[in-house]
């Protein structure tokens, strides 16, 4: 897998603490997310946990978003297999209902380095097929983001738009597309992959396809432009309908695989849609406040992590 999007993004790579890697030397950015995890933090205690997903709603406060812990559907985290108390975390995220229908995320990388911040935020439809994609860039000293970037996936075009720190706003040409894919930006490894990778597993569910493409965009430093690039597609594999766990609890889910030969990354996904294991990824601390994995049971808000 190969995908490109940027524009004006190496400023919100340099800003968050991301390294850039050529693109003659990217290979499959699936891969290189267990490196940039590793570096991920757990925190110490409970009450830390709590102080850092404070700071995520907190956030989302910041950039426009209204919050009420009414309309909070779901929060988890990803972590790195085995789930155990030493586990590093890959992300923390909360899910939102939206008006008319359908759910806003809110993912927060965890492990960044100089009390940085970086958040994923998609929107997405009743079946977790993301209508959106958006990044943005926090320093330790700043409530409001020193950098983002967004795309938007409407009638078969990706409409992007970016804020690098210190100028205006940028909007790329949209780009046609037809079929499955997913979107990723070039040389942006920090990702909740689980969240994307799930999300383009169940647009192929809902068009009926069998391959997922990888869709790129590079930014051209000398004119600003964007660059879109179509990568090769990978196939999507239904394997077989079973059992998997959640913090002990036994759920149903499909697994799939996706890619070919020795690329390939394993899927369990529950029937609604959400991914609960992902290669070395499994969703760990899961809470639902609205019925979205039957087998887990429904929630008051008070028991809320985050």
């Amino acid at each position: 897998m190969k995908a490109f999007i940027t524009y004006g993004v190496s400023l919100l790579l340099a800003v968050s603490g991301f390294s850039q890697t050529p693109a003659a030397e990217q290979t499959r950015p699936v891969a290189p997310l267990s490196v940039a995890t590793k570096a991920a933090v757990l925190p110490k205690d409970y009450d830390e946990m709590r102080i850092h997903a404070n700071r995520l709603i907190l956030i989302c406060l910041s950039c426009g978003t209204f919050i009420s812990a009414q309309d909070r559907v779901a929060e988890g985290e990803y972590r790195n297999s085995p789930v155990s108390p030493k586990a590093k975390i890959a992300t923390r995220w909360v899910l939102y209902s939206k008006v008319p229908s359908g759910y806003h995320l809110v993912s927060e990388i965890q492990g960044m380095p100089n009390g940085r911040r970086f958040l994923q935020i998609e929107d997405l439809d009743n079946h977790f097929v993301p209508a959106s994609l958006g990044y943005e860039a926090y320093t330790s000293d700043n409530s409001s983001p020193v950098a983002m970037a967004q795309c938007k996936f409407v009638n078969g075009m990706i409409t992007c738009s970016g804020t690098p720190e210190k100028q205006g706003p940028s909007i790329c040409q949209p780009y046609k597309y037809t079929g499955t894919f997913w979107l990723s930006i070039e040389g942006l490894f920090t990702l909740d992959l689980p969240w994307l990778l799930g999300g383009a597993a169940n647009m192929a569910f809902s068009r009926g396809d069998t391959s997922i493409a990888t869709i790129v965009t590079s930014a051209n430093g000398e004119d600003g432009q964007c660059y879109f690039n179509t990568d090769e597609k990978e196939q999507l594999r239904f394997i077989e309908s079973t059992f998997t766990e959640i913090d002990g609890k036994k759920v149903h889910a499909k697994h799939y695989s996706l890619g070919d030969g020795s690329k390939l990354t394993d899927l369990w996904i529950a029937d609604s849609g959400i991914v609960i294991k992902m290669d070395d990824f499994v969703l760990a601390n899961y809470i639902q406040f609205k019925e979205i994995i039957p087998e887990i049971k429904i929630e008051d808000h008070k028991l809320s992590h985050y």
